[in-house]
C-alpha cells in the first residue's frame, strides 16, 4: 500500500514537472518573439528618424528657395495670382506682408 501511494505521488509529480517544462518552453518562445519584435521596433525607429531628418532638411531647403525667389508680379489690384501652388502662395504672402 505504501509503495503504491509513493508511486502515485512520483507519477503525479512527474506529470506536473512535464507540464511545467511545457509552460517554460512556451514562455521561452514568447520571450524570443518579444526580443525579435523589440529589435525590429528599434530598426523602424532608426529608419523613421532618418526619414524625418531627410524630410526636415528637404523642407528647409524648399523654404529657403521660396524665400529667395522673387514674388510673382502683383495683379492690377495688388493681390498675388491664384494659379500657383497654395503652399507657395501662402509662403509668398507671408514674405510680401512682412
Amino acid at each position: 500500500m505504501r509503495d503504491r501511494t509513493a508511486r502515485e505521488q512520483v507519477e503525479r509529480l512527474d506529470r506536473e514537472l512535464r507540464s511545467l517544462e511545457e509552460v517554460a518552453a512556451r514562455l521561452r518562445g514568447r520571450v524570443d518573439e518579444m526580443e525579435l519584435t523589440e529589435s525590429r521596433l528599434r530598426e523602424i525607429e532608426v529608419e523613421w528618424a532618418d526619414t524625418f531628418e531627410k524630410f526636415r532638411n528637404l523642407y528647409a531647403r524648399i523654404s529657403k528657395r521660396i524665400e529667395r525667389a522673387e514674388p510673382p508680379p502683383a495683379e492690377p489690384n495688388g493681390s498675388l495670382p491664384h494659379d500657383i501652388n497654395p503652399l507657395a502662395l501662402n509662403l509668398l504672402k507671408r514674405g510680401v506682408d512682412s
